[in-house]
Parts: C-alpha cells; structure tokens; sequence
C-alpha cells in the first residue's frame, strides 16, 4: 500500500463479559468435566467507536486492517478463559464505485453489490479496496466477536484487550 496515508483506532476493552449490554453470549459446557466454550458476540449500541473524519477535504478509503491483543484477563482466576479467534464487525460510509452486473443467485443468498459493512478478525485481519470507498464519512465498528473455550465459569468472561484498526486512505483528488 505504497503512496497512502494511515491513521489508527485504538479500542482498548478491559472488564467483565457481563458489563456489555448487548450482544448473544453462548456458554456451551460439555464432557465430563464440564469443558466450557464459548461463542460471543458483543453489539456495542447504542455506543458503537465511531471515526468521523473532519477537515477540508474528503478522504478515499484504500485498505483496512485490524489488529491488537485479545485475552482475558490472567489476575482474574475465576473467569478465566483462552480467546482464540476474534474480530468486529467495521461499517465504512462513502461511495462506492458502480459496475453493472448480472449477478446468477441460484441459492437465493442476498447479494450485496456495495458492501459497506465488512468482517475482519485475526485470522483475515485485512481488506483492500484497489478501487477505494470515496468521500468516507463514517468509520464504525459496531460489533466484536470472539470464541473461547477452557472457560473457568459458564455465564461471564474477563477480558483485557487493546485492538487497533488501520485505516489506508488518500485524500480525495490526490
């Protein structure tokens, strides 16, 4: 990503599972000694990180990476757990290039031809847009999600995670 400009989000999200008001929080115990997994997904509304780019000019979006530590906390020993697999859900607000298309949907699945709303995590922490979203309004992620398992307790998580998300952009013209 040669010749952009980047600027960085930092979240940092330390408490208990609990303490987030939304989101499904699936505690699944099996075997003998009641191994415990977990399947979160945390909404963050009413109050989701929003990065509302200010300024003079507009800027075009050409990249988008997320990055950071996601754990739970080790000075906790009773909701204790290990995360390995997380990610949010980013929305990015703009224009989007235009292409027609006759897109066959056989299986009846939703197409969306303008994704504004992408998943990242830490296995598939980034996406390019060689043809970039332009006049970005709005960064938001709105959604966190995580798997655990080895779970000390089956109804909260204490997590400790310090997430950044690098935005890759131009201004508009250049």
């Amino acid at each position: 990503m040669e010749c952009l400009r980047s600027f960085v989000q930092d979240y940092k999200i330390i408490g208990l599972l609990s303490s987030f008001s939304g989101g499904a929080r699936r505690f699944y115990s099996i075997g003998l000694n009641n191994y415990c997994v977990a399947a979160i997904d945390i909404d963050l509304a009413p109050n989701p990180a929003v990065f509302k780019p200010e300024g003079f000019k507009n800027i075009d979006v050409y990249g988008i990476k997320l990055a950071g530590n996601f754990t739970s906390d080790p000075n906790n020993l009773t909701l204790n757990g290990m995360i390995y697999n997380w990610g949010a859900r980013v929305t990015t607000i703009g224009s989007y290039g235009q292409i027609s298309a006759s897109i066959p949907n056989t299986l009846n699945f939703p197409i969306n031809e303008n994704p504004q709303i992408i998943g990242l995590n830490n296995i598939n922490p980034e996406v390019k847009y060689p043809s970039p979203i332009k006049s970005v309004s709005n960064v938001i992620i709105d959604t966190i999600v995580f798997s655990a398992e080895h779970c000390q307790s089956a109804v909260d998580l204490a997590l400790i995670c310090d997430v950044q998300l690098i935005v890759y952009y131009k201004f508009e013209g250049e």
